[in-house]
């Protein structure tokens, strides 16, 4: 058995987060007209619609000002620029924020005495196959494609497994995932002399060739009633099928403290190119993103 978390480990390279923007607008008046006069050669008094006005009596009062905007418009463009100012900085506050990258995840291990060890040799990597499963909500989706990536191959799962298990333990009947090899390679850190069964703090991984399928969220969802999904089930969901050329994972499988985050971009089978992205915090994923190009 191995020194492994939920499923996998991986590094990945610090993403960055995103940034909030803001809006601003500014609002101003027009300064107002000014009424005027002017003496005549006669001594008379001119308004502004110069009107004659007789010597010692007095003139008409001005018009009140031709403001652009009114009080009442200003007052409401202000109240609702600064809502808007406000509305805008709540949406966009960064989802990402206090999520460490990865260097900073191990330094921070190994300042605290972990020990790392290295994944296919001497440790197999994960007992598991791929990840799409219910522990901490492990299911990447963005509502439309749900992305699974494989640890292992998919055509060396056996008929019978539940992927929803995730972990194939070696056992009586065989060595369970270890039968096939592992696709990913990298390290994990943990305390020194734990017991084989022990959660390591982070696992970091990578891989060059590592199958990502994509399939419909409905299918998959529809499949789970039951609660098992065979690669069988899979297939039949007709995935799009695409192969990892660069993949980058960091785990912190522990459940009091848990993290994924996987960035990963290669090729489907029909030509085409996708990226994939999640950053999944305890049992919700904070980002993610699903892009197919050309």
């Amino acid at each position: 058995m191995t020194r492994h978390g939920d499923g996998g480990h991986r590094g990945l390279p610090p993403h960055s987060a995103l940034r909030a923007r803001r809006t601003s607008a500014d609002v101003g008046a027009v300064p107002a007209e000014r009424a005027h006069r002017s003496h005549t050669d006669r001594g008379q008094f001119t308004c502004p619609s110069h009107t004659p006005v007789a010597k010692g009596t007095s003139p008409p009062a001005p018009p009140p000002p031709e403001f652009p905007m009114s009080i009442h418009r200003l007052i409401t463009t202000l109240g609702l620029t600064i809502g808007l100012a406000a509305c805008t900085n709540a949406v966009t506050a960064d989802p990402l924020a206090g999520v460490p990258d990865t260097e900073t995840l191990i330094r921070s291990a190994e300042a605290a005495g972990m020990v790392r060890i290295t994944v296919p040799n001497p440790d197999p990597g994960l007992p598991a196959y791929a990840r799409a499963f219910p522990g901490k909500n492990k299911f990447f989706h963005n509502g439309e494609w749900l992305a699974i990536p494989f640890y292992r191959a998919p055509g060396a799962i056996p008929a019978n497994f539940n992927l929803l298990d995730f972990f194939h333990f070696p056992g009586p009947n065989g060595p369970g995932a270890f039968a096939t090899p592992i696709l990913i390679k990298g390290f994990y850190l943990i305390e020194p002399n734990a017991p084989l069964d022990t959660f390591p703090v982070l696992a970091v991984s990578t891989g060059d060739a590592v199958p990502i399928w994509f399939v419909r969220w409905s299918e998959y969802q529809a499949a789970m009633a039951d609660n098992v999904v065979t690669i069988g089930d899979v297939i039949a969901m007709r995935p799009l099928r695409g192969i990892a050329t660069k993949f980058n994972e960091t785990l912190k499988p522990r459940t009091d403290d848990h993290l994924t985050i996987i960035t990963a971009s290669g090729k489907l089978d029909d030509g085409r190119t996708f990226e994939f992205h999640v950053t999944h915090v305890g049992d919700t994923s904070r980002a993610l993103r699903i892009t197919f190009g050309q």
